[in-house]
């Protein structure tokens, strides 16, 4: 990111009160914004809030990326 306060900033008004996500090409930042979406944010089962799932979503956009540009 160029400038990851202004992506930060950005986010946090337009999505006061809810969560919203910053996706690079290597990684996927879930930032909650607001103490109520925090709560229900921790709360959440794992099913719903998976590590592995996320990182098969970071690893499918990187083939992606990879298969439309050309590089291995």
């Amino acid at each position: 990111m160029l400038d990851p306060i202004k992506y930060f900033d950005e986010g946090y008004r337009k999505y006061k009160g809810s969560l919203y996500r910053i996706c690079t090409l290597d990684q996927e930042l879930v930032v909650v914004a607001g103490p109520d979406k925090l709560a229900e944010y921790l709360a959440a089962p794992d099913h719903i809030i998976s590590s592995q799932a996320s990182a098969n979503e970071v690893s499918a956009r990187a083939r992606i990326v990879s298969a439309l540009f050309g590089k291995s």
